[in-house]
C-alpha cells in the first residue's frame, strides 16, 4: 500500500530505510534515503527533477520547489484536520485557523487541539510505522482524558477490565460538544512509584505454620509457641514488663544459641508466673528473653513434665499429665552455665601462688644484673677520622646527687 499518492506519484517503503517513488510516466523508479526525507531543509521536488533530467537527458532549466520542513508534524496536522474538523456551530471567528496544530519536537510530535484545549504527544517511531492509526490513537487519548465514571459501578473488576481491554470505541466529538472545559495535563514527574518492601528472587517454599496456642499468664492471654527443639521455657521481656511480673537475676548468665553456628545470646534473668492451659494450672518458671514474635515459648521441659503429645496435619495438642512430673530418666542433659567460678576461700592462696611464680621475672632495677658481655662484631666508620670532637665531662646537679650515688652503687653491685 503506498504511503502517499497524488498526481500519479506513489511513495512506498523500500529495503534499507529508503523510499521508492514511481508513476506511470517514469521508466525507472527513483529511491530516496529516509534520512534525507527527515531533513527539514531537504528540497524533494528539486532533487527529483534533477534525477529525472539526468537519466532522461532532457534539461528544462532550473525550477523552484518547497523544502520538506517537518514532514511528520505536517502529515499528522493535515490528517487530523481532515478527519476531525471543528463541529458545526463551534467554528472560530477566523475561518483560516485550523483545529489542530502540530509541532515537531526532538523525538515526538506535539498535537495541540484548539477546540478541546488539550495537548497530546505521539512518538516519532510510532508515526514511522505504516500501520499506525494516528486518528484512532488521538481519539483513545481524548476518551481517556474526558471519561466520566459512574460511582455506583466503580469496582475493581471494571478497573481491571478497562486496563486489559484494548478494544476502545471511536470517540464521537459531537457528544462532548456541550459544556467542555479544558483540562491541563498533570505535572507528575513519574506516572507511578513502585513500592516494594521485598522482591522474591528464588523459588517459593510452601511450609506449614508452627503450632501456636493461647495460654493464660497471670490471668492474661498470651501467644505461645510449642517448640520441640527448645531446651528451656522462655517468656518475653516485654510481657514481663506489661504484666508486672517479678523477675530475679541469675547467678550466672545462661548461654542460648540456635542450631546455626554463630547465633548466640545470653539469659540474665528469670521469673515465675501462674500458667493455665486446658487442665493445667500451675506456677511455672521461665527464662526471660527478648522474643520478637511470640509471648511465650514452651520447650521440651513443658512437654516432658506434662507428657504432651503434639500432632501435625491437623495440629493437635494432648495433655497427658495435669501436674508437672519430675524431670527424671535416662535421656537427660545437664544445662549449666560456663561462667568463671569464683571461690572466695581459695582466692588468697591463688594470689600467693601467682606472686611466687612471678618473682624471678619481676625484679627491681637494682636487683636485676647487667646483661652478659658480648663481643662487638660491628664497626661504625667515621666520615672524618681526623676531626677532633669537643666534649665536656658530665656533671650531676646538686639536688640529684644523692639519687645518682645510690643508683650508681646499685649498678656497681649488680
Amino acid at each position: 500500500m503506498p504511503l502517499w499518492e497524488s498526481c500519479g506519484f506513489n511513495v512506498v517503503p523500500a529495503p534499507g530505510g529508503n523510499y521508492e517513488i514511481y508513476n506511470s510516466y517514469l521508466v525507472k523508479k527513483q529511491y530516496v534515503p529516509g534520512a534525507r526525507l527527515r531533513d527539514p531543509e531537504f528540497n524533494l521536488p528539486v532533487w527529483f527533477r534533477r534525477r529525472v533530467e539526468f537519466e532522461s537527458g532532457h534539461f528544462h532549466g532550473p525550477r523552484g520547489g518547497e523544502e520538506m520542513s517537518y514532514a511528520l508534524a505536517l502529515g499528522v496536522e493535515a490528517t487530523l484536520n481532515d478527519e476531525f474538523p471543528f463541529p458545526e456551530g463551534a467554528e472560530p471567528q477566523d475561518p483560516g485557523v485550523p483545529r489542530f496544530h502540530c509541532v515537531q519536537a526532538s523525538d515526538e510530535v506535539v498535537i495541540e487541539d484548539h477546540y478541546l484545549d488539550i495537548i497530546a504527544a505521539v512518538p516519532n517511531a510510532a508515526l514511522r510505522n505504516v500501520d499506525y492509526d494516528v486518528c484512532n490513537a488521538f481519539a483513545r487519548a481524548v476518551r481517556r482524558r474526558f471519561v466520566i465514571r459512574d460511582p455506583d459501578r466503580e469496582d475493581l473488576g471494571e478497573v481491571l477490565a478497562e486496563l486489559f481491554d484494548r478494544t476502545i470505541e471511536e470517540v464521537h466529538f459531537g457528544a462532548i460538544e456541550l459544556g467542555t472545559v479544558g483540562i491541563s495535563p498533570r505535572n507528575d514527574p513519574l506516572p507511578a512509584v513502585q513500592r516494594n518492601a521485598a522482591v522474591p528472587c528464588d523459588f517459593q517454599h510452601v511450609i506449614p505454620e508452627p503450632p501456636t496456642i493461647v495460654i493464660d499468664v497471670d490471668g492474661h492471654p498470651a501467644r505461645a509457641l510449642l517448640d520441640t527443639g527448645s531446651m528451656a521455657d522462655f517468656i518475653s521481656a516485654r510481657l514481663v514488663h506489661q504484666l508486672g511480673l517479678k523477675s530475679f537475676e541469675l547467678a550466672k548468665p545462661l548461654p542460648v544459641h540456635l542450631a546455626v553456628q554463630g547465633s548466640r545470646s545470653k539469659i540474665h534473668s528469670g521469673c515465675q508466673a501462674q500458667v493455665a492451659y486446658q487442665s493445667i494450672k500451675e506456677v511455672r518458671r521461665f527464662d526471660v528473653a527478648n522474643l520478637s514474635t511470640y509471648d511465650v515459648v514452651l520447650g521440651t521441659p513443658f512437654f516432658f513434665q506434662h507428657q504432651v503429645a503434639l500432632g501435625f496435619n491437623p495440629t493437635t495438642v494432648e495433655i497427658g499429665s495435669t501436674k508437672s512430673l519430675p524431670i527424671e530418666g535416662k535421656r537427660l542433659k545437664v544445662l549449666e552455665s560456663r561462667a568463671t567460678e569464683i571461690y572466695e576461700d581459695r582466692l588468697e592462696s591463688v594470689r600467693e601462688y601467682l606472686r611466687e611464680y612471678a618473682k624471678p621475672i619481676c625484679k627491681s632495677t637494682q636487683d636485676s644484673p647487667l646483661p652478659p658481655l658480648r663481643a662487638i662484631n660491628h664497626v661504625i666508620p667515621l666520615k672524618d677520622p681526623a676531626k677532633v670532637y669537643t666534649w665536656r665531662p658530665a656533671r650531676c646537679p646538686e639536688p640529684m646527687c644523692a639519687a645518682w650515688t645510690e643508683k650508681r652503687a646499685a649498678y656497681l653491685r649488680s
